[in-house]
C-alpha cells in the first residue's frame, strides 16, 4: 500500500470529537425531540424531519448573525 500512497488509520467505532455532526446531533436528540414515545410507525420520522428542519433554521441564523456582524457598515 505504501507505494499507493495509502494509509490506514485506526478510527474508533464512535468518536464524535471526528464528526462535525455529532454536536449537532446530539443537540436535536436532547432539545429538539421531547416526544420519545409515538403511536403510529410514520410519527417518529415526522418529528425527526420537523426536528432537524429547527435545528437548520437555527443554524442558518446564527450564520447569518455572524456573517453580518463581520461586514463593515455602508
Amino acid at each position: 500500500m505504501a507505494a499507493a500512497n495509502v494509509h490506514l488509520l485506526y478510527l474508533a467505532r464512535y468518536c464524535p470529537e471526528q464528526s462535525e455532526i455529532e454536536p449537532i446531533w446530539n443537540d436535536v436528540k436532547q432539545h429538539h425531540l421531547p416526544i420519545r414515545s409515538f403511536d403510529q410507525v410514520a410519527d417518529p420520522k415526522r418529528a425527526v424531519d420537523e426536528a432537524l428542519t429547527r435545528k437548520a433554521q437555527q443554524l442558518k441564523q446564527a450564520h447569518a448573525k455572524t456573517t453580518n456582524s463581520h461586514r463593515p457598515a455602508a
